[in-house]
């Protein structure tokens, strides 16, 4: 997780590579190696790139750089999801809100 300086350093870098035209995956992984986790990397792009978080949280979700994550985030929801839905039938009437897909209309 980058903090403070290091966090604003990034995104200068970032936005520089976007200017000049740099590709988003080794954006990425530049970002990766120097220690940025995926949320750091979702607030970068967002930032860099000018794009919604919905936008953004999606290329880092189809990224190569973080696709070792994508599954395991994507187990982590299944479980979240099947959670929410057993505490929704036990009873006590808990608002629980599932979203089934996501909110990335160009997202598949």
């Amino acid at each position: 997780m980058l903090q403070g300086k290091e966090f604003e350093e990034a995104l200068e870098r970032a936005q520089r590579q976007i200017r000049n035209g740099s590709g988003l995956e080794p954006l990425l992984f530049e970002l990766r190696t120097k220690g940025a986790d995926k949320i750091d990397s979702i607030k970068i792009v967002k930032s860099a790139m000018k794009v919604s978080m919905v936008q953004a949280k999606s290329l880092i979700d189809r990224s190569e750089v973080w696709s070792d994550r994508y599954a395991d985030d994507s187990a982590f929801h299944e479980a979240a999801k099947e959670a929410a839905g057993r505490l929704q039938n036990e009873g006590g009437n808990p608002q629980v809100i599932i979203e089934e897909r996501s909110a990335d209309p160009d997202y598949k």
